[in-house]
């Protein structure tokens, strides 16, 4: 026989939990992009800025690429653009971005050892990307030999966008589960 309505703030922090809790948080990022890429865009002057932007994410995708901190999302982004990032255009780019505004194009950074240690980086997130397909081909085929309909696939970050687009694919229901980082 307690009124609820004597406790407005449990009631409204239970609505704000529940909301919370609603959010697509893979989703979530991919907005911010997008709304970030949107602003960039409202605020180019030219095609130089353009160019300017699009080189620096390619530098960081290559950096992602060689310590292998690379998501799923930059690395379709990086297989897309992989022309444009390669070492040799990013070079060159740059060189002439450097010319055309008499910013000196000088360079602490070992693009031959870049070039070298490119394609491994590259091998080691196709196999990744390949991975996917086989790590949830293997959990349905050990759940139909179990007969069971529900089942835990553990993976890294990398893995959880291309499996959860796979899962998309095969019209499977899936819940992934993201550590909250805090202090």
């Amino acid at each position: 026989d307690i009124n609820p309505l004597n406790y407005k703030n449990v009631i409204l922090y239970s609505e704000y939990v529940a909301l919370y809790e609603g959010i697509d948080l893979v989703a979530i990022f991919d907005e911010v992009e997008s709304f970030e890429n949107q602003i960039k865009e409202a605020l180019f002057r030219s095609n130089d800025e353009r160019t300017l932007s699009k080189l620096t994410h390619c530098v960081l995708i290559l950096s992602q690429l060689l310590d292998t901190s690379l998501n799923s999302k930059d690395y379709e982004f990086f297989v897309k653009n992989e022309n444009f990032c390669e070492v040799g255009s990013l070079k060159t780019a740059l060189q002439s971005l450097g010319e055309k505004y008499k910013v000196p194009f000088e360079t602490y950074t070992d693009f031959q050892v870049l070039e070298q240690a490119i394609p491994s980086a590259k091998k080691f997130y196709q196999l990744a990307s390949q991975r996917n397909r086989i790590l949830l081909q293997n959990t349905i085929k050990r759940m139909k030999e179990e007969n069971t309909h529900i089942a835990a696939l553990i993976t890294g970050g990398f893995h959880s966008e291309g499996i959860s687009k796979l899962m998309d694919e095969e019209k499977l229901s899936y819940l992934v589960v993201m550590p909250k980082f805090d202090e």
